[in-house]
């Protein structure tokens, strides 16, 4: 399951009761408010709030874009055939991936290629398929 990428912990009880001419001090109570009232508080809301948006950032620089992976019969070797990750680009065993046969010049899905092929992540970032015959054909592999 993917983890949420906010770590931080937003406030959800920041004055909305301001006046016309009210004084802001910095803790709040100085003018007889609440705390929340106060400025330092305030600014570290707003503080909160810019480093959870410098989260949501770096989780979506872990994602993965799409990526596809063409290959020929000859490329098999043994009813396998093994990507590197040079050539997947995924970092994990965590993503879908459509498979396809090129019959005739064009990919197709569901042939008896595509649904007699196993595709798995044996551990060492390399993406292997297997098939008991070799076939023409391309991987797309999404997040």
């Amino acid at each position: 399951m993917a983890e949420k990428p906010v770590k931080e912990n937003l406030p959800a009880d920041l004055p909305t009761d301001w006046v016309l001419e009210q004084v802001v001090t910095p803790g709040g109570t100085e003018a007889g408010l609440s705390p929340q009232h106060g400025y330092n508080y305030l600014a570290e809301q707003v503080n909160a709030a810019q480093r959870a948006a410098k989260q949501i950032n770096d989780a979506f620089g872990d994602l993965s874009t799409a990526a596809s992976v063409a290959f020929t019969a000859s490329e098999w070797q043994g009813g396998k055939l093994t990507i590197p990750q040079e050539r997947h680009g995924r970092r994990s065993a965590a993503f879908g991936y459509q498979l396809r046969h090129k019959v005739e010049g064009t990919l197709v899905t569901n042939t008896w290629a595509v649904l007699g092929t196993a595709v798995s992540w044996p551990g060492d970032n390399t993406i292997v398929l297997e098939s008991e015959d070799a076939y023409d054909g391309e991987i797309t592999f999404f997040g």
